[in-house]
């Protein structure tokens, strides 16, 4: 085996030295393009082809589109519009879980339509890839109705086969499921907006053939709305009318009896009813005999005929005859009939309502008056009545003696007089109480300086100003009296200049008194409360 190689090398080698060095340039360059061309068909083959899965999408939510994208492990590529691709092999499983995950959320994804249709594409593919796109277009229309959270939409068209004769006919409809952020609830205008959009949306759709659901699966119409705003409205609207009603009927009686002496209730009744009413006036003609819608005319007429024949004719010529004429060679006789129809003039006129009618409205009115006679009451009872427009037999007039509730009013004031002066003297009573008592204080503080500023003046004299007792008197210690006496100004200085000087004296030479004596002049009232 080994020897059978070596030989197999030897014959290699010895026809490669036997080549020229241009069919070794040839042989190489063969090898060199089967090589490249290898690598491109490999590089071709493992070429993914890419399709755009979304676009347009702000900074935020396309990062993570990617980022979830990365974490499926898909090779995503992103272009300079923006537009998000993933392999065309994985493009199902893609945008399955980005539906799932709630992607894209705010943006309409215009690409469904243009990234499916080709030229290989059927008719039906591009119906279907059609109805997709008109879905997404309605279902991003509708999440901008405030307080929808999401929307999905489904569109059921109709199946025309013009090639089987049928007497049914499918008609196209279209379901719309509308998801709702807490608090939030569609009103009825909203649902009847939802409608119309989907119904001008798809051709030959009818809004009848539209349904729109909530979260829960509930069906939505357009007059779900009776219960809720519109009553509150109707509501508000009918005690407006009675407001109306009760100061017209107030303006009339105001006047002979006062406004105290009225009281008047108004209770209206709207309808809401939408009636379409005809009216038909016929239109007699001039004549003296009235409408005529039929008439029939008959006559018959008889003469005496001649002998022999028509005149200036032989007589075996042939005699013409007429109808209606019976002829014989002794009379003649002819008879005639007429029918006539009329047509009858008329004024044909529709009238709609569309809003709110009085449908009832009674008043009634209570005067401040024992005694009152029929025809006083039968006055007023028209007056108000032709005030408010409703008939007299709604008026209801009662006399009655109203409570005096003026009778209560002066014990009330009094009291409450009395109440605030009393407050007002006890006010008074303690404003002066202190006033008194920190003009004392002042008035002892200030002797107390003047007896420190003219000298002589004593620790205990001091104590005994104040009321006070030393430590050492209370206890019956006695004690040395240190002369604390305050010498005389001299002439050149002023008064406040040497009573400065005596008290830093003073305080220097006697720490503990002085400290004593300014506890005692700031607290101003001992234990007993004695100044």
């Amino acid at each position: 085996m080994e020897e059978q190689l070596k030989k197999i090398l030897a014959s290699a080698k010895e026809f490669w030295n036997k080549q020229s060095k241009k069919q070794k340039i040839i042989f190489f360059s063969v090898l060199g393009g089967i090589a490249v061309l290898a690598a491109a068909i490999t590089l071709i083959l493992n070429i993914d082809d890419y399709v755009v899965i979304s676009s347009g999408l702000d900074a935020a939510q396309s990062s993570e589109v990617v980022s979830m994208l990365q974490e499926m492990n898909v090779d995503v590529q992103v272009d300079n519009g923006g537009a998000i691709k993933v392999p065309k092999k994985r493009e199902s499983e893609v945008l399955m879980k980005l539906s799932i995950a709630g992607y894209p959320k705010d943006k309409v994804n215009y690409n469904i339509f243009a990234s499916k249709v080709g030229f290989t594409s059927t008719q039906f593919e591009q119906n279907q890839y059609l109805r997709f796109q008109t879905e997404e277009n309605i279902r991003s229309s509708i999440k901008t109705i405030p307080g929808v959270k999401d929307a999905s939409v489904n569109i059921a068209p109709a199946d025309n086969n013009d090639y089987v004769l049928t007497e049914e006919k499918v008609d196209t409809k279209a379901s719309a499921k509308v998801d709702m952020y807490p608090g939030y609830e569609l009103t009825s205008a909203q649902v009847k907006g939802i409608e119309s959009l989907i119904a001008n949306s798809v051709t030959g759709l009818k809004v009848e053939n539209v349904s729109v659901l909530d979260n829960n699966g509930k069906l939505l119409t357009a007059n779900d709305e009776e219960s809720g705003e519109t009553n509150k409205l109707k509501l508000s609207y009918e005690r407006q009318v009675e407001d109306s009603l009760k100061q017209k009927a107030l303006e009339i009686l105001k006047g002979p009896f006062g406004t105290n002496n009225v009281s008047v209730a108004v209770t209206a009744v709207l309808d809401y009813n939408k009636m379409i009413s005809e009216e038909m006036s016929y239109v007699p003609s001039n004549d003296i005999g009235g409408i005529i819608s039929h008439e029939e005319t008959s006559s018959a007429q008889q003469t005496e005929g001649n002998q022999g024949g028509v005149a200036g004719v032989e007589n075996n010529a042939e005699v013409p005859t007429y109808p209606n004429v019976v002829g014989s060679s002794g009379s003649n006789s002819a008879s005639g009939s007429r029918s006539v129809d009329y047509l009858v003039s008329y004024i044909k006129t529709q009238k709609e309502k569309n809003g709110a009618e009085r449908k009832a409205v009674t008043i009634s009115v209570m005067i401040n008056r024992e005694v009152m006679t029929d025809e006083e009451r039968t006055s007023l009872q028209s007056a108000v009545a032709m005030a408010a427009g409703v008939e007299p037999a709604n008026v209801n007039i009662v006399n009655m003696k109203f409570q005096d509730q003026n009778v209560i009013t002066p014990q009330l004031n009094t009291n409450m007089i009395l109440i605030v002066g009393i407050a007002v003297l006890a006010l008074a009573i303690l404003l002066i109480i202190v006033i008194t008592l920190l003009a004392r204080n002042h008035r002892r503080k200030r002797d107390l300086m003047d007896m420190v500023a003219a000298g002589g003046a004593q620790i205990q004299d001091i104590n005994q100003y104040f009321g006070k007792q030393s430590p050492e008197d209370q206890l019956g210690i006695q004690q040395p009296k240190p002369d604390v006496s305050v010498a005389k100004l001299e002439v050149a200085e002023t008064k406040e200049m040497a009573l400065k000087r005596e008290i830093q004296s003073f305080s220097s030479d006697n720490p503990d008194i002085a400290a004593q004596l300014l506890r005692t002049w700031l607290k101003g009232d001992d234990d007993d409360g004695h100044y």
